[in-house]
């Protein structure tokens, strides 16, 4: 799997869960929006491991998906922390999430 694959595939997840947000996503022009609510996007790949040997051996790619969330101050947190929730369960413990194919 390419990394373009893996990042497709995390911030097609991100659009699938439908979150209401505006987003600012990896390396593109972003104005955050004055006085509303807003998401930062962010995939970090960790180095690549070996998942299997041999002339057709695989690479297994971990990483993470940051999601940052911003809110206006002054506002509490019971928003971005409802949302946080929901967000969790979008991405749940064995969540399958993959690349179109080309």
């Amino acid at each position: 799997m390419r990394f373009r694959d893996i990042r497709d595939a995390l911030v097609l997840s991100w659009l699938a869960g439908d979150f209401g947000l505006p987003t600012a996503y990896p390396n593109k022009t972003f104005d955050a929006p004055p006085g509303e609510a807003w998401a930062g996007l962010f995939v970090v790949p960790a180095q690549p491991g070996v998942a299997t040997l041999g002339d057709t051996g695989q690479d297994r790619h971990d990483g993470f998906l940051q999601i940052d969330l911003n809110y206006p101050l002054d506002t509490g947190d019971q928003a971005a922390l409802d949302l946080a929730d929901r967000i969790g369960r979008h991405y749940k413990a064995g969540a399958r999430f993959d690349a179109p194919a080309l």
